[in-house]
């Protein structure tokens, strides 16, 4: 065996192969092969040697050292699969950090992650704080994007990829924070105003039903847009029910810290269901061209019946709508309007109602996280009765408009599946009794439309 030292670090030779045993400032001590010439390997080296007093990384051949920003990335994003936020991160790193210039030719996503110092990340947060067509972008979404950075490099951390967080050198006035602000009041929309944004015959069909599931339902954004016609069984008694497990593009429901939120269960109000019944007979059709399928969304895009509404078409129409027709939210502190209001519309209406609090946060949140199909029916009527509560009437102006309520069978279970061509017949009469939604498998349907846990044989029906 040969070998050969020269300042720092050495070559010698194993195997008839040249090996570099150097001391990398990023990875520690590394051996690496370089090929059978011991000559070629000791140019190398005193080249490595050079980086190495720049400061810069002087062995390329340590695996994290192959991983550029964009690549990190993907590795982090793996990991969260589960994680609520995770289309919101997704959105604020591919269109917020991977594509920041860096330098005069660098794109923040191509630089490796042992390259990215401290004043790389000062250079990106201000270049950040300048975007949006010359108007500052917030301090809570830079605060958020920036977190997601330090994420991601704290996950590199994690791995070994290098030594330290660059985010963790930002002195303290160069960190973004989230300002300090009061409680904010939603805003919520009277009867009337709400009446108007459910009848009238100006706004298309698809955004009345969108509606009425925010305020009517108690969804979120989300929750309503992810809604497909297999969560919801118009056949129970006294009140039609949704299943609540997922929001759009199947994502987990909000919870509390972060955490996957628990299912609800969500009593269908009378004028909602006259919506969702007048939707599926003859407004999904005109609109798409075709009767609903079970794994169709409830509302989806009109870019076809697969594809989700999204935030903000679905605001931007819903400003437009409140425009024309003249009402707005009132009780609120916000100058402008938020889709949560329709959401907090249900919680308002419902409490001045005589609606009790309990019952309401039971549809709305569920935190204890109790599914009540098949469990707990005896809490079904309670909550019937509290969405019941809500005294709303379609209108169009002075006129009053009146939909049918679909029928309510006694034994209702079920839809068949989607290819049965009297599936739309059979629901609206309530005769269907073949197979059932995912989340109704496992159960059967007592006299009283109520559901009992079909393998539970220690306790009496309701």
């Amino acid at each position: 065996m040969g070998a050969s030292k020269k300042g720092d670090g050495r070559v010698y030779m194993r195997g008839g192969t040249a090996w570099i045993d150097l001391t990398c400032p990023h990875h520690g001590r590394v051996r690496a092969p370089h090929g059978p010439d011991m000559k070629a390997a000791e140019r190398e080296r005193v080249k490595r040697v050079r980086r190495k007093g720049r400061g810069e990384c002087c062995c390329p051949e340590a695996k994290p050292l192959t991983l550029t920003l964009e690549q990190t990335y993907e590795e982090w994003r793996k990991g969260r699969a589960d994680v609520i936020t995770l289309h919101d991160d997704k959105t604020r790193v591919e269109g917020r950090v991977l594509p920041a210039p860096i330098g005069p030719t660098k794109r923040f996503g191509e630089m490796l992650v042992v390259e990215i110092e401290t004043k790389h990340v000062a250079e990106w947060v201000t270049w950040l704080r300048a975007q949006k067509g010359g108007q500052n972008l917030s301090e809570s979404y830079v605060t958020n994007v920036y977190a997601n950075l330090s994420s991601i490099l704290a996950e590199a951390k994690r791995k070994g990829g290098i030594d330290r967080n660059p985010c963790d050198g930002l002195a303290r006035h160069e960190r973004p924070r989230k300002p300090k602000r009061g409680r904010t009041a939603r805003g919520y929309y009277p009867p009337a105003s709400l009446g108007l944004l459910l009848g009238d015959p100006s706004i298309p069909p698809n955004r009345r039903v969108f509606y009425a599931l925010m305020a009517l339902a108690g969804c979120r954004f989300g929750e309503a847009a992810g809604l497909r016609w297999s969560d919801y069984d118009p056949h129970r008694v006294p009140l039609g029910h949704i299943y609540l497990e997922r929001q759009y593009e199947d994502g987990p429901l909000k919870g509390s810290r972060g955490e996957p939120g628990p299912p609800r269960d969500i009593p269908v109000h009378p004028v909602l269901a006259g919506l969702l019944d007048e939707w599926r007979r003859v407004g999904f059709e005109q609109t798409f061209g075709r009767l609903p399928r079970r794994d169709d969304y409830i509302v989806p895009s009109l870019e076809g019946p697969k594809k989700h509404r999204t935030v903000r078409n679905g605001l931007e129409r819903l400003k437009e709508d409140c425009e024309r027709l003249g009402v707005a939210p009132i009780g609120g502190s916000r100058a402008t309007i938020t889709q949560h209001e329709m959401r907090n519309t249900f919680v308002t209406l419902a409490a001045a109602g005589g609606a009790p609090e309990a019952w309401v946060k039971r549809i709305t949140h569920n935190t204890r996280g109790d599914v009540l199909s098949g469990y707990r029916v005896s809490d079904w009527p309670a909550m019937c009765e509290a969405v019941a509560c809500i005294r709303v009437e379609l209108s169009s102006g002075a006129e009053v408009v009146s939909l049918p309520v679909p029928a309510v069978a006694s034994g209702g279970g079920g839809e068949p599946e989607a290819d049965d061509p009297d599936w739309h017949d059979n629901w609206h009469k309530g005769a269907a009794k073949t197979t059932k939604p995912p989340h109704m498998q496992g159960f059967r349907s007592g006299t009283d439309g109520t559901r009992t846990r079909g393998l539970r044989r220690d306790r009496p029906a309701l």
